[in-house]
């Protein structure tokens, strides 16, 4: 046997293997020994309900698991109201719960749903009415044997009400207030329902460790409350603000308190109309941002902003986006912004589908302010102007244009390969679905050669003039020689269109290989039904949660046998077993 690399060496190594949005990796390490599984066990389930899709989350095998974690007067509360738990029997080889630190509201209401649908029998009504029971008993556990949360996110609140209100009685209980003290993320897009500012208030006083947040703003009492939030916080880092009214001000004068160690901020759906000086002047201290985001923002031209757009020289990446409202493109606040930033500045995100054509003032501007420039998307420009980007951007890594204006395309793309800028890896094309672009197969390989060894994938997106379809059933920008083109210098291509993908098929080289989906054959679920209009004759008191946790219960530690299981021969069936050892059966 090998030398056993150490404990904290595996767990560094699994880290690196581990992502929110896919746990495959990890269960498979999981596999190798007894170390393995316990080094990798912990990562699994701090995250349990952040990889669950729409296909995966009714078997909710980690709901069935809490639940055998629970202590004996919750397991008694739950059967009292009709539930059959003979799938969740006492006890469990790990101790899940302390290792659960991000908490995602919606998903976890979501689990419980279905598990009830998949588990009880009862049918559907019997679930919903069930679900804010079952919360708060798991939720009351969560904090009970949690080691500290360090992430929250909560979105669609408007479903989920009488679960906030849940949350904010439980959560700043005086023996749960310590579980937030270590919170690092807090996300909260509560744009419905009851003012929020008592939580935010509460947060405030036991959560000073946050690095990012991400603050919807309803109501000026909210406003001010997450100001306070926002001040009392050691070092934030990240700050998204999103409001439909002008009760974001109070947060931006907040701004200040933060502006040694903000990086990152995001604006969207805010109308500075009605911005104070102050508020404004808090917005300018932060001269050490290095991101800036500004998302469907207007009042640029009625306010005076342009001392705002000097205010940040360190500024690494900027994005401007405008989808629904008719604000003209602030074309001289962003040529201030790239002006200031200069050599600075590495990546430019436009997504200004209103006033979607760019000027050559603003081309220029990129050109002579901003050379050292890495990522760029852009909307419509013209054959010049694409040309002038390849020649000038020589650090150019990835860029994004919509060509479909452009017409003398082979002619472009020939050109484009003689000024090639020797970074480029990849290059996105939006062009007309009934009018493609016409490239030789001689100028396509011309390019792919010329951009050698740096170029790695090419996208073309193929957009529709007509809703209606009209035309083939098949993508024809690119044929067979064009293709084996690309096979030969070992390019991506990725050709799609904005129809369904049933219908029009995309282009993928290399080829992927075909993935088997299990069906669902759970029940169909509305999960944007409302608790809160529920016609149900229960209330479930979070005090009566509450009160059958003031009794200490020890829990027994488990043996763990866990064979060794290095040479696996049969991987799909050890998964299957997995699953089933270490979500279900105990």
């Amino acid at each position: 046997m090998g030398f056993p690399l150490p404990i904290e060496l595996l767990r560094e190594i699994f880290i690196n293997l581990h992502s929110e949005e896919d746990h495959a990796d990890l269960f498979c390490v999981a596999f190798v020994n007894r170390e393995w599984c316990k080094t990798a066990i912990p990562l699994l389930w701090e995250s349990p309900f952040y990889s669950m899709t729409k296909e995966t989350i009714w078997r909710c095998l980690n709901i069935r698991t809490y639940i055998s974690g629970i202590k004996e007067e919750s397991r008694n509360i739950l059967i009292e109201h009709g539930m059959d738990l003979k799938s969740s029997p006492v006890g469990t080889a790990f101790d899940y719960t302390s290792y659960l630190q991000n908490i995602d509201l919606w998903n976890i209401k979501t689990a419980i749903r279905h598990y009830l649908i998949e588990t009880q029998k009862k049918g559907l009504d019997f679930a919903l009415s069930k679900t804010r029971l079952l919360f708060q008993i798991l939720y009351m556990h969560f904090l009970d044997r949690s080691r500290g949360i360090k992430k929250i996110v909560i979105k669609n609140a408007q479903n989920m009400i009488c679960l906030m209100d849940d949350l904010i009685t439980l959560s700043f209980l005086k023996q749960s207030s310590n579980k937030f003290t270590g919170l690092k993320e807090f996300h909260s897009d509560l744009y419905a329902g009851n003012d929020f500012s008592n939580f935010y208030k509460l947060m405030s006083g036991c959560s000073k460790n946050i690095v990012r947040m991400n603050i919807h703003v309803k109501t000026i009492q909210e406003g001010d409350a997450l100001a306070t939030l926002v001040k009392s916080q050691n070092k934030l880092k990240h700050l998204k603000i999103t409001s439909q009214s002008n009760c974001y001000i109070p947060v931006f004068q907040a701004i200040e308190y933060q502006k040694s160690s903000i990086s990152c901020l995001r604006l969207k759906d805010l109308n500075f109309q009605k911005i104070t000086k102050r508020a404004l002047e808090g917005l300018m201290s932060c001269n050490l941002l290095r991101s800036l985001s500004i998302l469907n923002c207007t009042g640029f031209k009625i306010v005076n902003l342009q001392p705002l757009s000097f205010a940040f020289p360190n500024l690494q990446k900027f994005e401007y986006g405008c989808d629904y409202n008719q604000e003209k493109f602030p074309e001289e606040f962003i040529i201030g912004i790239l002006q200031t930033s200069g050599h600075n500045m590495k990546k430019l995100v436009f997504n200004d589908f209103k006033n979607n054509k760019h000027s050559h003032e603003l081309i220029n501007a990129i050109k002579f302010y901003c050379p050292n420039i890495e990522n760029l998307k852009l909307q419509r420009i013209a054959f010049y102007q694409a040309l002038t980007l390849f020649q000038n951007c020589i650090h150019l890594k990835r860029i994004h244009f919509d060509g479909r204006e452009i017409f003398d395309t082979d002619s472009l793309l020939y050109k484009l390969s003689q000024n090639v800028p020797p970074s480029l890896e990849i290059m996105e094309i939006i062009m007309l679905f009934q009018k493609p672009w016409t490239i030789t197969p001689k100028t396509l390989e011309k390019f792919l050669k010329n951009s050698r060894p740096s170029f790695k994938l090419l996208r073309i997106h193929h957009d529709s003039s007509s809703p209606v379809f009209v035309g083939p059933k098949k993508i024809t920008t690119f044929n067979e020689q064009h293709f084996n083109i690309i096979r030969k210098y070992g390019v991506k291509l990725y050709m799609s269109s904005s129809f369904d993908p049933d219908y029009i098929n995309p282009i993928i080289i290399p080829e992927e290989p075909i993935t088997i989906r299990r069906k669902n054959q759970s029940a169909v679920i509305d999960d944007d039904l409302d608790l809160d209009f529920i016609t149900t004759t229960e209330f479930h008191s979070p005090s009566i949660i509450v009160n059958i946790h003031t009794i200490t219960t020890n829990y027994t530690d488990h043996n763990v046998h866990i064979h060794n299981t290095t040479n696996i021969t049969q991987p799909i069936s050890l998964v299957s077993s997995f699953f089933s050892t270490f979500f279900g059966s105990h």
